[in-house]
């Protein structure tokens, strides 16, 4: 279980890039997943 991110923009992408744990979802980069286990450890 996680969330899905749709990023907005480049810039919210390098954002979320700079985290290991916002992992793509599909192909397409604009897509991020992160994990519940990983949002409890922030």
């Amino acid at each position: 279980m996680g969330v899905i991110l749709d990023v907005l923009d480049q810039g919210a992408l390098a954002f979320y890039q700079s985290f290991e744990f916002f992992l793509p979802l599909t192909d397409s980069p604009m897509k991020r997943f992160v994990s519940m286990a990983s949002i409890e450890t922030l």
